[in-house]
């Protein structure tokens, strides 16, 4: 039996098609991670502090920031195939 396991998506991860065009470009299957809900990264903020080359600009991404700050995002289910 397969483990389901759970990931905070966030940015670009939250983009439907960019989410597929990435999946194609590695031979993944993009309907292995299935949105279970929205939801909050609590003491975390976003940061634009390094450059993408495939983005061909700053990505975003999450670090650990003051107690109160939050990232929006969502809830993402896979199994061990998604993962």
């Amino acid at each position: 039996m397969e483990e389901e396991r759970f990931y905070f998506g966030y940015g670009s991860n939250l983009n439907g098609p960019d989410w597929e065009k990435w999946c194609k470009k590695r031979g993944a299957n993009p309907a292995l991670m299935n949105c279970v809900g929205s939801a909050w990264l609590l003491d975390h903020s976003m940061r634009f502090h390094y450059h993408s080359t495939g983005r061909k600009g700053g990505a975003a991404d999450v670090v650990e920031d003051a107690k109160g700050t939050v990232v929006p995002g969502a809830v993402f289910s896979l199994t061990d195939d998604g993962w």
